[in-house]
């Protein structure tokens, strides 16, 4: 049970939570705070269509801009920000700055000009105001992204206001949003983060592969370290899989198809799996297409001409996905993503008692360990998909990696969202005070 402070207030800064169906990690994290604090003000970048059901003390402030028909939209806001000196004047600043780091890139500048948009608005937004002139009791900002959303922190540092800042993984890793091409560079430089350590008194990571890039990135002194505190995501504890009726192995996986994904190696692997397997094996892959990749399809035609199940089910609700791990037996839970900070759709799996194969990439090896909760293959293993197949079939045996894994009681130590958002409503009302 927390205790609320006397008439304590937190500022949460989001890209667009509560609006549409982003930044589904909040809805459960935003119980834990609204019961740690008396008020909860929530101010998303933009907004959407669809305002999720809140606790009663949260108060939803304006967004920035808003698709919402007769309201201010993304055209709107970056016109504004096209006239106003103070963005154009932070802007040429922190330019000059990465020129004479050897960062120089037209897209840098663009990446640039579009924090200093947010920063200028979000000064002058009601949430940092009020945040600012609060004294009815103890107060924080918290902005659950490191990049945009946290781009207020200089105002509100000046004024005296705790600052919490998390990270995940597009907000902190450089290479995270890499891109082909001449804008390549875009995802190559973070504006202004070599002041995140001076400007905030608490950097939460959601992994220890997180606060280790973080330290060797940007924390150019030790000064800092006291600051920087592992808070994991969590998920809640639904129940545990179905047990095994049919005679068949079922592989899921759950990732936007996208070329960071690799979801044409997991196809690449469910075929040569199919041919080890004394039994059939069938595919359910949730996620919906962020690009139109031919590889994924030419590898899934190949599946479907060897009568291989495959069930592609696009973009589902996150309830929709549930109901099917409490419904189907999944006998695994396949990523091969290139990039991850920790990913949720493995704690989702573990939470149902479903060992896991994922490459070691960011934070996953933190969820993912070998004989333990799953199999933590190396990143290089997709590309041998006949090699690995029979990795895993080993694995699969008794007293194999697999075999031997118990994903339940990995999750119940490390990713009981209950215990870690109430873990981290304390550290922010530590702050606070």
């Amino acid at each position: 049970m927390t205790t609320k402070n006397s008439d304590s207030a937190l500022f949460l800064f989001t890209v667009r939570f509560p609006f549409g169906d982003g930044e589904q990690f909040l809805c459960e994290e935003v119980v834990h705070l609204s019961r740690a604090f008396d008020h909860v003000f929530i101010q998303p970048m933009f907004g959407v269509r669809g305002c999720r059901q809140l606790p009663h003390n949260c108060t939803v402030c304006e967004p920035l801009w808003t698709n919402e028909t007769g309201k201010s939209g993304k055209k709107t806001f970056y016109l504004k920000a096209l006239i106003n000196p103070l963005v154009w004047w932070r802007s040429m600043l922190e330019s000059a700055y990465a020129a004479s780091s050897g960062e120089w890139h037209p897209s840098v500048f663009a990446k640039i000009f579009m924090w200093a948009a947010y920063s200028a608005a979000l000064e002058r937004s009601v949430s940092v105001t009020t945040a600012i002139n609060w004294k009815k009791g103890p107060r924080v900002a918290y902005s659950y992204w490191g990049h945009t959303p946290a781009m207020a922190r200089k105002m509100l540092n000046h004024a005296g206001v705790p600052i919490a800042v998390r990270f995940h993984r597009t907000d902190l890793y450089l290479d995270a949003n890499a891109k082909n091409g001449r804008w390549i560079g875009y995802a190559k430089y973070m504006p202004w983060f070599r002041d995140m350590t001076r400007q905030t008194d608490l950097l939460i990571f959601i992994s220890e592969d997180g606060r280790r890039y973080f330290e060797k990135t940007w924390a150019s002194s030790k000064s800092g370290q006291g600051k920087f505190h592992i808070s994991r995501l969590g998920t809640k504890d639904i129940g545990s899989n179905p047990s095994k009726l049919a005679d068949e192995f079922v592989v899921a996986s759950c990732s936007r198809v996208a070329p960071i994904k690799q979801v044409e190696k997991i196809a690449a692997f469910v075929r040569e799996l199919n041919k080890l397997l004394p039994v059939s094996l069938h595919w359910h892959h949730f996620g919906g297409r962020s690009v139109d990749l031919p590889e994924v399809s030419a590898e899934v035609n190949l599946l479907k001409s060897e009568n291989i199940p495959v069930t592609f089910w696009g973009h589902v609700d996150h309830q929709s996905l549930i109901e099917f791990y409490t419904r189907n037996h999944v006998d695994l839970f396949v990523n091969f993503s290139s990039s991850e900070g920790v990913p949720v759709s493995i704690m989702e799996a573990l939470s149902f008692d479903i060992p896991v194969v994922a490459t070691n990439v960011g934070g996953t090896s933190e969820a993912v360990v070998s004989g333990i909760s799953g199999l933590l293959i190396d990143a290089q293993e997709p590309d041998d998909p006949e090699s690995l197949a029979a990795r895993v079939v080993e694995a699969l045996e008794i007293g194999g990696m697999l075999g031997r894994s118990e994903p339940k009681k990995y999750w119940h130590r490390r990713f009981d969202a209950d215990r870690n958002y109430i873990e981290l409503a304390q550290m922010l009302r530590e702050i606070a005070a």
